[in-house]
């Protein structure tokens, strides 16, 4: 089994909305094509909380694997789109998943056999999903992997979260960008492969 920990959020374009998140979207399309899948995250308990979880219980997903925040608004990002249609992200500070929390039902998950964990950064911005994901990843049985996707996005991210997430991560997903973003941080030489190997070599 798969185990995908992280944000879904409304995507709010100028004259259309979408339901997304990266670890979002990769449990759907592994459940799509037929993997055994659990997604966690944490949602509010407001009308856009219960628009995600009957989506997310049409995508055959486990809904009661959502926590739901009593205090905290459902995810958003506003998205800006310039002449040329590129985007800019405005990812909203405080969102409910930003406060996943290791309740009970995460624990007996990560006590079941597991084959991959799938995480990124951004549910790690603030200190209390730090601390959730980090707990669950140093807890891991020893032969279940992790995939991180880096998924840089400003201002959600900073040194101490990139060094532990590098610490756990088996699999690396990044752009050439956020490689580069990377080299800011832990520093190596500016050519691509050579850094990979850096990377590779002080993170195993």
């Amino acid at each position: 089994m798969v185990l995908v920990i992280g944000e879904i959020l409304f995507d709010v374009f100028p004259d259309y909305r979408r339901i997304g998140g990266a670890p979002f979207n990769f449990a759907f399309h592994l459940h799509r094509l037929g993997e055994a899948v659990r997604f966690v995250s944490r949602i509010g308990m407001d009308a856009p909380g219960r628009e995600v979880l009957a989506f997310v219980e049409g995508c055959g997903l486990n809904a009661g694997d959502l926590q739901l925040d009593p205090e905290h608004p459902t995810g958003q990002v506003q998205v800006s789109l310039d002449k040329a249609a590129v985007p800019t992200f405005d990812i909203l500070p405080d969102m409910a998943y930003d406060h996943i929390q290791m309740d009970d039902r995460l624990q007996n998950l990560l006590a079941t056999p597991l084959r991959l964990i799938y995480f990124g950064t951004l549910a790690q911005r603030t200190p209390q999903g730090f601390r959730t994901l980090q707990a669950l990843l140093s807890r891991r049985h020893p032969e279940t992997r992790t995939f991180c996707d880096i998924n840089l996005r400003p201002d959600s991210y900073n040194d101490q979260v990139i060094r532990a997430s590098l610490r756990q991560t088996d699999v690396l997903k990044l752009s050439s960008e956020e490689l580069q973003m990377l080299r800011g941080i832990v520093g190596g030489p500016a050519e691509e492969r050579a850094l990979v190997d850096r990377l590779r070599s002080e993170f195993d």
